[in-house]
This record gives C-alpha cells, structure tokens and sequence, in this order.
C-alpha cells in the first residue's frame, strides 16, 4: 500500500506548475522557524504552493515561508485528498513505533491470525465505539489493539472504567464483557498505560473516538456500517 500512495504521489509531482528550487524553499523555511522540525519540503499541483511536513502535521506554504494553511488539499477532477495520501505515508511509517503493549490485541479468525491489522482508539463509555465493536463482533480475519482513550470532558467515569478493564485477569474479555453487554467490570488497580494512551493520542492529533489507524497508514473515525468497514480494512 505504501508503494502505491508514494507512486500516487510522485505522479501528482510529474504534473507541478513550474517552481521554485525547492532546496531553496526549504532552506529559507528553516531559517525562518529554526525550532520547526521540518520533514520534508515539496511542490503541489498549485503553482508556488509547497507542502511541508513537520512532525505529524502537513501545512501548505508560498515561496516566502510567511503563510501557512492548514487543512485538506483535494483534486476535485480526480476526487483524491492530495493531504490524506501524504499523511498516510506519515502515519505508516509511526504505526510500527506505536506501544502495542499498551492496547489490547484482539484476534479473530484466519487460525488466531487475522490478517487484516489496525489499531483503535476508544473510549469504554463511547456510544459510537460501542456500535463499532457490535460491527467487529460480527466479522472475522482481523487482529485489532485497542488503545484505550477515554475522554473525561465527555464521559467522567470512562477513565476509572478504562483503568478497571486493563487490570482485569482477562482484558479482553473485560472489554468486550463493558462495550457489547454491559457488564462493569470489577473495581481492580493495578500499574496500566491508560495515561500514557491519552497523551500518545495527543501527540497523533487524535481527538474523538473511535479513531482507527490502519497498518498501511491510513486512518478514519467514527462508526460505521460493516460493509463500509470491511472496505476501509480491505483497502478501498
């Protein structure tokens, strides 16, 4: 998947307007913003318009580094978000270094090998995340880790819940046990990375939940119907 979206890229860069040298570019970017970690500098479709990564974060700037824009850049004649396909190759190459030891892996299907490998940010008192799970109960061929994120603004007792089901003897089924049946789980404290998820879904600009991350980078939120879903896992 990888190879496809930078494929899919460099084509968008066959068909630049011409620019500026882009060393040129960059190097003026980092003289201007000495603390900014720039990743990469290149041209866009749109003449004199540069995207720029820093960290996590995609921007779009003039030749003179003074503005920048924040948000989607989208071919509506090819109907591709130009930002999504660079923030997937981002992403991919960060799912690797996720702390898999702070989700829950859950299997299902293929012999205990689901093929299919995504992460989900979700929060135990979550409406939305619940009916997420009742899709994936009815699926197969999938390994997913589940990062617990509760949202206290939102929901006040999903963080003890969250801490209560990550010391449970079985996390697993103490999620599934909450999310699909509603069951509570036992009041149990033990060391657990609840804290650690929320600030990790800070620094991925995660703000609700469901958030879902795909092993090849790409990422989308909210419930959805399971064909939508199985879509979105297969690729499409």
């Amino acid at each position: 998947m990888l190879k496809k979206i930078m494929a899919a890229a460099a084509a968008i860069c066959l068909s630049q307007a011409t620019f500026a040298d882009v060393g040129t570019v960059e190097k003026k970017l980092r003289s201007l913003y000495p603390k900014t970690a720039f990743r990469s500098v290149k041209p866009t479709p749109m003449a004199s318009i540069y995207e720029v990564t820093m960290g996590d974060n995609i921007a779009y700037v003039q030749e003179n580094g003074r503005y920048f824009i924040f948000g989607a850049l989208y071919d509506m004649q090819a109907q591709k978000d130009l930002t999504e396909l660079s923030r997937a190759v981002v992403t991919q190459q960060a799912y690797a270094d996720l702390p898999f030891k702070n989700a829950i892996k859950i299997t299902k299907g293929n012999g205990g090998k689901g093929k299919r490998e995504f992460v989900i940010f979700s929060d135990p008192d979550c409406p939305f995340c619940r009916r997420l799970e009742e899709t994936l109960a009815g699926m197969t061929d999938y390994t997913v880790y589940v990062f617990l994120f509760p949202i206290k603004s939102l929901h006040p007792e999903a963080v003890a819940k969250a801490e209560h089901i990550w010391c449970a003897k079985d996390k697993k089924k103490a999620w599934h046990d909450y999310v699909l049946m509603n069951q509570e789980p036992a009041v149990k404290t033990c060391k657990n990375p609840v804290a650690d998820n929320i600030a990790l879904a800070d620094r991925l600009k995660i703000r609700g939940t469901p958030t879902m991350i795909h092993k090849d980078g790409r990422r989308t939120s909210g419930a959805m119907p399971r064909a939508q879903f199985e879509k979105w896992l297969n690729g499409g």
